[in-house]
């Protein structure tokens, strides 16, 4: 089964409280393609929330700077996530890692579970896949929160 994902060019780096914006941007720009836009926002003096928001030219960086988890400079590590537009999902699951989601569902005699669980194996590598007969919902647990994210940014194309 070949399916067609979409993706984001943009990247949500957080952890940059120590590190100058040249440097960021000299490690992120190795993935690939070229930064078109970049912006730190540092709210200092409790550095408890100090990030980067980086847009590629291409979304293939974003794909190589999250396998190449994990990134550190100079000793910090980074958290990175594909950022999520906001038409997609809430807040929180645009920033934090989110690695398991219920699916919903009127099960009906032509639902499938094996069908179901193939086709959302398409996006990660899945640790729980567990139907709940009392909430009429599947919890889908994934290895990686990506997987998540990048079900969020193709929800509407399938």
């Amino acid at each position: 089964q070949n399916l067609c994902f979409k993706m984001t060019n943009e990247l949500f780096v957080d952890g940059i409280c120590e590190i100058d914006d040249e440097t960021i941007q000299s490690y992120f720009s190795q993935f690939g393609s070229r930064i078109t836009t970049y912006n730190s926002h540092r709210h200092r003096p409790t550095n408890s929330c100090c990030f980067a928001l980086i847009t590629f030219e291409s979304y293939n960086s974003v794909n190589a700077i999250l396998r190449q988890r994990p990134h550190s400079i100079n000793d910090y590590s980074l958290f990175v996530k594909r950022l999520l537009p906001p038409d997609v999902c809430s807040f929180t699951e645009r920033l934090l890692p989110v690695s398991s989601l219920f699916v919903y569902n009127k099960i009906t005699k032509e639902f499938n579970e094996n069908k179901l669980k193939n086709y959302f194996s398409t996006y990660g590598h899945i640790l729980k896949f567990q139907r709940d007969y009392m909430h009429d919902r599947i919890t889908i647990e994934y290895d990686d929160y990506d997987a998540v994210d990048r079900i969020f940014l193709n929800k509407n194309i399938h």
